[in-house]
């Protein structure tokens, strides 16, 4: 594995951290049904740092913030996905960083008002409020699989709010599966008795492809609804419209994704660090996490006065065909 490094100065502080207590409108929320979830992912509820909320849209989003740091690093999942898919890697970054992990609606404890799908923009704007909200610009977005939709997206329009960026296993303009399955599925997912037969078999498959057992019906068929209507000639100019250095890693042997999605990916983002590994699978934020930790916290660390106000000046490519 090759890395090409970007160029490393003192960070700027972040913003003012939220009291863990939600805001009056939300005095009143319980924590996910059962005590279910907890931040560590050890299934022991109370362990870890505590989860937080903001209204979002009258609705709670929920967060976890912990560690601290000159630099302020918001993780956002892939489909399906929680800040619990990022456990393995925070206790690398907190120790250097403050690290925000977040449930997007519709999974973890973050509810969605309506079983309906979520188009790019509407997945990115729960996190462009928090980030506002909480007063954490610039931030440095880390994302999982999908979650580069929400990545690119506010790299690409919301360019103040971003300070750099981080893919791991980004998929790029591509669907697993042709998207017409999806908008199928999703139109039987839609009819209750459809719902019934294929909520099973939505389970079994995800599963066989290794996805996390303790997901809900509602969190595997949430993802069936977003790739029914996810535009992804959308995605693919927010990639080549994203205004800030980039991280991208990935897996050679990922079971989900192909390999040349994610020199597609490297081709289209601005410079950055490429990390090619030869095994880990899909989740490398949990089979890398070693690895990626330390890489992240000095990537995040980076910073020029080239790169905080040249935008422009950061579009110089890492040559995709490095490794």
């Amino acid at each position: 594995m090759a890395v090409s490094q970007a160029p490393q100065q003192q960070a700027s502080p972040g913003g003012p951290r939220r009291s863990p207590s939600p805001p009056p409108a939300l005095a009143a929320t319980k924590p996910h049904a059962g005590g279910r979830r907890d931040a560590t992912g050890t299934g022991r509820p109370g362990h870890g740092p505590p989860m937080q909320h903001l209204n979002y849209d009258g609705s709670p989003l929920a967060y976890i913030d912990e560690g601290s740091g000159p630099v302020t690093v918001v993780a956002i999942p892939g489909l399906p996905g929680t800040s619990r898919d990022f456990r393995h890697l925070a206790p690398h970054l907190a120790a250097h960083l403050r690290l925000i992990r977040v449930d997007l609606p519709g999974y973890g404890g973050s509810p969605r008002p309506a079983f309906a799908a979520m188009t790019i923009s509407q997945r990115a704007r729960p996190v462009q409020t928090l980030i506002e909200e909480l007063r954490l610009a610039p931030v440095v977005l880390l994302s999982h699989s999908a979650g580069a939709h929400v990545v690119a997206h506010l790299s690409h329009h919301h360019p103040h709010l971003v300070r750099s960026c981080v893919l791991l296993a980004p998929p790029g303009p591509h669907l697993v599966y042709p998207q017409w399955c999806f908008r199928g599925w999703s139109l039987l997912l839609h009819m209750p008795a459809g719902r019934r037969i294929w909520a099973p078999l939505v389970r079994a498959v995800q599963n066989a492809a290794g996805y996390q057992h303790h997901l809900t019906d509602d969190e595997r068929a949430h993802p069936v609804l977003d790739d029914s209507v996810v535009d992804l000639g959308e995605h693919a100019a927010d990639l080549a419209g994203m205004r800030h250095p980039t991280m991208v890693a990935s897996a050679r042997d990922d079971p989900i994704l192909h390999a040349e999605w994610f020199r597609e990916v490297e081709s289209l983002v601005p410079h950055g660090p490429r990390l090619h590994y030869d095994h880990g699978g899909h989740a490398i934020q949990k089979t890398h996490a070693n690895e990626l930790g330390p890489a992240i916290v000095n990537f995040a660390l980076a910073d020029t006065e080239e790169t905080r106000h040249s935008p422009q000046a950061r579009r110089q490519h890492t040559d995709p065909r490095r490794t």
